[in-house]
């Protein structure tokens, strides 16, 4: 039979170390930059120039790249470029280097109270039983429930109820006053017109015109 080799568990140290733990791990100090950039001579090439800023290492993102040996990645990476080996073995480097058996890197909080185990735990009090009401024995009826108005809002609400008043007698007063100042067209008496009797009667009534006679 053949061994099972040992595997590296890749999300636990991409969760828990990160790239400045590996660059403390080397000893390397030759980065500079502000925030979370760091730049200077790679370290895997072994760039002898001093001046040379080819890698650069982003801290939040725990990620690398030289822009001279094209090379790049995140913290797995990082060590197998810088040990020449492969994933797995880098993945097993660093846990032997950072993760113990059973460590996931984040100890617990001080702050956080410890639970008592099974065997300490205090029993619970003993509380004594309820009496057992009889389904027979006449119930009073329940209260009802009136809900409680604070006093400052009736003051609130005779407030308005008078601008309501006020409000509707000027609207009634504009209102006859307009009716009284135009009348409705329809009410509006039209001369009605005359008969033919009644126009002969005035043809008659009507003077004819004077005639002059001259005696001789």
């Amino acid at each position: 039979m053949t061994a099972t080799k040992e595997q590296a568990d890749f999300a636990l140290i991409r969760q828990n170390v990160s790239m400045r733990m590996l660059l403390q791990h080397y000893g390397i100090t030759g980065l500079k930059g502000h925030g979370n950039e760091l730049r200077g001579p790679c370290p895997i090439h072994q760039d002898p120039k001093t001046g040379n800023r080819s890698f650069q290492v982003n801290i939040a993102k725990n990620i690398f790249h030289c822009f001279y040996c094209k090379v790049g990645g995140n913290v797995i990476d990082f060590v197998a470029k810088k040990e020449g080996c492969n994933l797995r073995e880098a993945g097993l480097k660093i846990q032997a280097w950072f993760l113990e058996a059973g460590d996931t890197g984040t100890p617990p909080s001080r702050d956080t109270p410890e639970k008592p185990s099974r065997d300490h735990q205090q029993p619970a009090a003993h509380q004594p039983d309820a009496p057992l009401s009889n389904p027979l024995d006449p119930q009073p009826p329940p209260e009802p429930a009136t809900a409680e108005v604070p006093p400052g809002l009736y003051v609130v609400l005779e407030d308005i109820a008078a601008s309501l008043r006020t409000i509707a007698g000027v609207l009634s007063q504009a209102a006859g006053k307009r009716s009284r100042r135009a009348a409705p067209a329809g009410n509006r008496r039209r001369p009605r017109p005359k008969g033919p009797a009644e126009e002969s009667r005035g043809a008659t009534s009507e003077p004819g015109p004077e005639v002059t006679t001259t005696e001789p």
